[in-house]
């Protein structure tokens, strides 16, 4: 799914970039939000550009103050998300600009999207989003390298970021690395999870795969909100997973880490770089900006091994839907 969309979508990503003239507003709901606020930290480190994200069942506190200046991008897999698609009609007759990168051909979302990116991630058999979500970060990220007028070296990026998740989906990989990880955080009544910077939607979007599949409580946090007030969640033995690559993010990342360790947390570190800090480590080669989806597959791997051993179907996680048509 990530070479076909970096060979074959640029083109549409350039097209879309040309009406993308606005403020730029991503619009998401779960995974799609998660995607999209990857897409704010793209949009300002890549395109050095402000850019900003709401789910989409808060839009509407945010709608009323919306001009032409806007633009907004809905994101969706099924394209037919009542938080997303009762915004259409509104927007224009109210003359906003939007667009949707969305996954599904003939939604209502994407009939609706005068510009749009159609997303080759095909159908998801599993009502968790998966690889949906990777090819949701993918446009985004070309997107802000098509702002910053550096399309063919995102599209280099990816094809390398397509080489080194390779690895990571062997029967190896799982065995070594993946299995003993899932099997410890089965045993665990609460898993927190942290990152900064762009690694921050990914331990949003880590937490919500393990809760969804596996019933655990899990929760995602920013690295530096720890002292804040998560900190007192940690007791003795509590499972951390802790994104680590390599960058600016890195020293900041291990502190944090450090700060639960002393405090009794077990440590997991996913890092492309070892540190004293892990007390388990998923190693993954470093991709700079796209570490976003490295760390995310791992943990899709992760969640899902948690699944199976927790004896739960991983394609039909209780009390989910696919498609969420009613609010």
């Amino acid at each position: 799914v990530l070479a076909t969309i970096a060979n074959e979508l640029l083109a549409q990503i350039e097209t879309f970039a040309r009406h993308l003239q606005g403020r730029p507003l991503f619009v998401g709901c779960g995974t799609a939000f998660h995607a999209a606020l990857s897409g704010v930290y793209f949009w300002q480190i890549i395109a050095k550009k402000a850019a900003s994200a709401v789910a989409g069942s808060e839009f509407l506190y945010s709608r009323d103050v919306l001009s032409d200046q806007d633009f907004v991008t809905f994101i969706s897999q099924s394209g037919e998300t009542i938080d997303i698609v009762e915004h259409l009609p509104v927007l224009k007759e109210r003359h906003i600009p939007f667009g949707a990168v969305v996954n599904r051909l003939g939604s209502t979302l994407e009939r609706g999207s005068q510009h749009k990116v159609l997303l080759p991630a095909g159908a998801e058999q599993c009502v968790l989003a998966t690889k949906s979500y990777t090819a949701m970060v993918a446009v985004l990220f070309l997107q802000a390298h098509e702002q910053a007028g550096t399309l063919q070296q995102g599209k280099a990026e990816l094809l390398e970021t397509v080489k080194e998740l390779e690895p990571l989906l062997q029967p190896e990989y799982r065995t070594e690395h993946i299995l003993p990880i899932a099997d410890f955080l089965t045993k665990a009544e609460h898993v927190f999870l942290i990152g900064r910077g762009h690694s921050y939607p990914v331990a949003l979007e880590a937490a919500l795969k393990i809760k969804e599949v596996t019933y655990v409580h899990t929760e995602g946090f920013a690295g530096g909100e720890l002292k804040h007030g998560v900190i007192a969640l940690i007791e003795q033995g509590t499972p951390c997973i802790v994104f680590a690559p390599e960058g600016s993010e890195y020293e900041a990342t291990i502190s944090n880490a450090l700060e639960l360790k002393v405090r009794g947390a077990k440590i997991i570190g996913v890092s492309s770089k070892p540190s004293d800090a892990f007390d388990f480590f998923l190693p993954v080669d470093a991709v700079a900006q796209l570490s976003t989806i490295t760390h995310a597959v791992v943990m899709q791997l992760v969640a899902y091994n948690m699944a199976i051993i927790l004896g739960n179907d991983p394609d039909k996680p209780r009390n989910l839907a696919k498609s969420v048509t009613v609010k």
